[in-house]
């Protein structure tokens, strides 16, 4: 007998164990999340596993996160959000390109975890609104950038050309340069028409003005109006005098571009601050400079364009636990900007994130121009910055623009088709509430 119940003693003690260890081993298991974004070099990967990745984790051995780096990237993210089987989190180009997916539904409201975690005492107001629809943070500013004018201090030195600080000047230059065989500024766009939206920014900043982008923006003034158009032609006459790769930018990549500049076949470049990384790699026989670019028109105001040029969005679709997960990964890049400073200098710029530092924040050995551009940036007067086409349009009006600029150059439409075409399309979503908010007076 005493044989029996030491047996059912066993039996249950087995029972209990079976049926109460594998619910405690699961809730031990760390949830496992998903980042997706663009990059495909190893090298950088590396330095996000290393930098970001493995240091989370150590502080939060409940989480785990795979990242991963996707070719094609824009069409494969939206395939896969739109079949729900896409990661927990998300970069996009931007805050114009995170407003469509919480449009959609495809981004998740971030509003409470801001407040949970306090993003708003770090991160700058400017930026984190402009990541707002309809009231609510749908995606977080992770690269700040602002426009400079890159040029070969060797090619000018040995052609006795002065960097210009007027548009007459920086206009001498270019046909200079062009009398010489060389292309006054190198760019391309046939795998990234959205790279046309660069130098429609500096057009309408440095032509039209700041302020008059701002009220535009505001709904206060037409895009339309002569002032836009002029800007358009403005640029259109630099495109068909050859100023911009020889009216060849519709036909080759970023890449070659840049391939023209680092061979000192072409004399500029004019594009934002990601430059930093991706011109060291093409420029081996001189060491690239940057300086402010001039305003196009004598009666603009002289402003340094802001942007956002990357957005991290948490996937609405995936479940609850992963979303927090997902929050916490995030907040762990924003709550210490010491952190968030010796990031973007580890990752090239790539993790600028928006907030206000001070050179001390940075490590000794920090590239000095990184380090001048932070100083540039300072000066960038809170009421009036220059607003970037990436940051502050609203979606269908940015791609409609970026898209049909080269229709432009090729003289298919006019500059006046196509601001007239585009007021019509800002109009609509002005009243749909799709255009962030804009900063400043």
């Amino acid at each position: 007998m005493k044989t029996f119940k030491a047996f059912l003693s066993l039996m249950l003690a087995l029972v209990l164990c079976l049926g109460v260890l594998p619910a405690a081993a699961q809730e031990e298991q760390p949830i496992t999340i998903t980042w997706w974004s663009e990059y495909t070099d190893a090298d950088l990967m590396s330095k996000i596993q290393e930098q970001i990745i493995a240091p989370f984790e150590a502080a939060n051995p409940d989480i785990k996160v795979e990242a991963v780096g996707k070719g094609d990237y824009d069409r494969v993210l939206q395939t896969a959000l739109a079949t729900n089987s896409g990661p927990d989190i998300y970069c996009t180009n931007g805050p114009a390109y995170s407003m469509q997916f919480a449009i959609d539904g495809l981004a998740a409201d971030l509003t409470a975890y801001s407040e949970t975690y306090n993003w708003t005492a770090n991160v700058m107001d400017w930026a984190l609104d402009a990541c707002c629809y309809d009231g609510k943070l749908y995606s977080i500013p992770t690269t700040t950038e602002t426009v400079f004018l890159f040029y070969n201090p060797d090619m000018m030195a040995e052609n006795g050309w002065e960097v210009p600080t007027t548009f007459d000047e920086l206009t001498a230059v270019c046909d200079a340069m062009m009398e010489k065989g060389i292309y006054p500024f190198a760019f391309g766009a046939s795998d990234f028409k959205a790279a046309n939206e660069w130098w429609l920014t500096l057009a309408f900043n440095y032509y039209a003005g700041r302020d008059n982008v701002a009220k535009a923006l505001r709904g206060e003034l037409p895009w339309n109006s002569p002032i836009f158009v002029e800007a358009v032609e403005t640029l259109n006459t630099m495109w068909q005098k050859g100023y911009i790769t020889g009216k060849m930018s519709h036909e080759i990549t970023m890449s070659d571009a840049l391939s023209l500049f680092g061979e000192e076949k072409a004399g500029f470049v004019g594009w934002a601050t990601w430059l930093l990384k991706d011109l060291a790699k093409y420029s081996d026989n001189f060491d690239f400079d940057f300086t402010r670019w001039p305003v196009w028109n004598p009666d603009t105001e002289e402003s340094l364009i802001v942007g956002i040029g990357s957005c991290w969005a948490i996937n609405a679709n995936t479940t609850p636990e992963k979303q927090d997960a997902a929050a916490r990964f995030i907040n762990f890049l924003l709550e210490d900007k010491q952190r968030a400073a010796a990031l973007s200098v580890t990752l090239n710029g790539e993790l600028w994130i928006p907030m206000e530092y001070e050179l001390s924040d940075f490590p000794e050995d920090t590239d000095p121009k990184f380090l001048r551009v932070i100083e540039e940036f300072n000066t960038i007067p809170e009421d009036a910055p220059g607003l970037s086409m990436w940051t502050f349009w609203s979606p269908s009006f940015e791609s409609y623009l970026y898209e049909n600029i080269e229709r432009v150059w090729l003289n298919e439409i006019t500059a006046q088709q196509l601001m007239d075409e585009g007021q019509m399309i800002f109009e609509q979503e002005l009243a749909e509430g799709k255009v962030p908010p804009t900063p400043g007076r």
